[in-house]
């Protein structure tokens, strides 16, 4: 998911200038010079050979609970980035050729915005015809679909009996049409910046929308839940404080905080140079279901949504 965040290097401010060459307390708090002199233990001169052999003890067993302890929270991160990316194994489990390994996935520091009272750009009034464009170029709500192989659905949980796969497609290998969850969950993002009520009235009379507005009520409905679910599975434990600000109270929340941040732009740009021709419905046209297709329950898509809205064909035959 990306944040809208803004450089320490791109600001004016001078205390966040001032903070952008400290380095992250959570990444380097700790040094060799931090730890606390203790007393040493006094062995007498004649002991040296028991004092070496002590000290080579302790020196591998040292050494080895160091690599325990690395390994124990490299496999905790590990299953941590699984549950956080909805992928089997996380990034550092990927299948030897997959195609999402050529993302970099390293860290950097961002400070993310203070809250003042100028309106961000990313919610700019439509009407200036500035700010789809900014979604769309800059965070790649409208990038497509890209192919996971059909050899490697199993290590994503895809299934061919499940899910949809699509053959012949040109310039593709065959295999399993899907999105990044983050390009979707910014989409989503996008879909309630739409619906909001500055900017809802300028988009139903000049944007396209769906036919039916019962679906376009449970499109919104289902971005909403989508954001919630993303926010509440991460469960940032990041904490917000409050700054001395001459306003009335005196006080105002500081949300320009330090974080960890994943290269958002070399998702972005891997999906838009992966992504499947624009025309994929002829290539949809031409599938069809395997004979073992395991279908899945029609009342669970349109159980609850607002009446008014589509409903799923049952493909199954008598």
């Amino acid at each position: 998911m990306a944040c809208d965040t803004a450089r320490s290097s791109n600001t004016d401010d001078s205390e966040t200038s001032k903070r952008s060459n400290e380095t992250s307390p959570f990444l380097d708090a700790y040094h060799d010079n931090d730890v606390l002199d203790e007393p040493k233990p006094h062995l007498k001169a004649g002991n040296s050979s028991f004092r070496r052999m002590v000290l080579s003890v302790c020196g591998v067993l040292f050494f080895s609970s160091g690599w325990f302890v690395a390994l124990f929270f490299k496999y905790s991160n590990d299953a941590h980035c699984s549950h956080m990316e909805g992928r089997p194994g996380g990034d550092n489990w990927l299948p030897p050729g997959s195609p999402l390994l050529e993302i970099d996935r390293s860290y950097h520091e961002e400070w993310f915005r203070p809250w003042n009272f100028t309106p961000s750009v990313w919610n700019e009034h439509p009407s200036k015809g500035r700010v789809d464009d900014l979604w769309a170029e800059k965070l790649g709500v409208h990038n497509h679909f890209f192919m996971i192989p059909l050899d490697q659905g199993a290590n994503y949980d895809l299934d061919p009996r499940v899910h949809v796969t699509l053959k012949g497609v040109e310039g593709k290998y065959d295999g399993f049409p899907v999105n990044v969850e983050a390009i979707h969950q910014l989409h989503c993002l996008d879909a309630l910046r739409r619906k909001l009520y500055m900017n809802r009235s300028w988009y139903k009379e000049n944007w396209e929308v769906m036919a039916q507005f019962g679906m376009e009520e449970a499109h919104t409905s289902h971005c909403l839940d989508m954001i919630r679910q993303v926010i509440t599975c991460r469960a940032d434990l990041g904490v917000l404080g409050w700054k001395w600000v001459k306003v009335r109270g005196n006080s105002l929340p500081d949300f320009q905080r330090r974080h960890q941040c994943h290269n958002f732009e070399a998702v972005r740009d891997w999906s838009a140079a992966h992504q499947m021709p624009k025309n994929i419905q002829k290539y949809e046209a031409n599938q069809s279901p395997p004979p073992d297709a395991i279908w899945a329950d029609a009342e669970l898509y349109h159980g609850d949504i607002p009446e008014g809205a589509y409903k799923p064909v049952d493909h199954r035959s008598d």
